[in-house]
């Protein structure tokens, strides 16, 4: 798969997200090493988030970044304060496209997830799309309810 295909693979998806257990069955072990921080809330999650990430990097964190948006989902993932490798991104689209479809907002988190984990990194910043539309937020590797 070609980071063109990888792309279209995500945006030809239907819109919405999926349980916590779906998403959770999407990831890979290599995850699992990963804290998340979740930012949600109705305006200025880009701006914060991108915020926090930059200074994670500043203190010499490997830090990943997802932000949603309308871009295609390799230009919204970071690692390193650098565009996702797209082998990586490509390598998580036919892991994603061979097992259970999800949703458009899931199979991208998941991506990037997945992205983040076989970089390394040791800590995500990842915007939640339209969070209140969701039932779960990611807290310290745990996908919870949202109270």
């Amino acid at each position: 798969m070609t980071i063109e295909q990888a792309n279209e693979y995500f945006s030809s998806l239907p819109e919405g997200f999926a349980p916590a257990e779906e998403l959770r069955a999407a990831l890979t072990a290599d995850v699992q090493k990963v804290q998340f921080v979740g930012v949600a809330g109705t305006a200025g999650k880009t701006a914060a988030a991108g915020l926090l990430a930059a200074i994670l990097r500043e203190a010499a964190f490997h830090v990943g970044f997802y932000r949603a948006g309308c871009e295609p989902l390799s230009a919204r993932i970071a690692i390193g304060g650098v565009s996702v490798d797209p082998v990586l991104l490509c390598q998580a689209a036919e892991a994603l496209n061979a097992a259970k479809p999800l949703p458009r907002e899931a199979a991208e988190l998941a991506a990037a997830a997945r992205c983040f984990g076989a970089a390394g990194c040791k800590l995500a910043v990842v915007e939640l799309p339209d969070a209140t539309r969701y039932s779960i937020i990611i807290v310290n590797n745990t996908f919870c309810k949202k109270m």
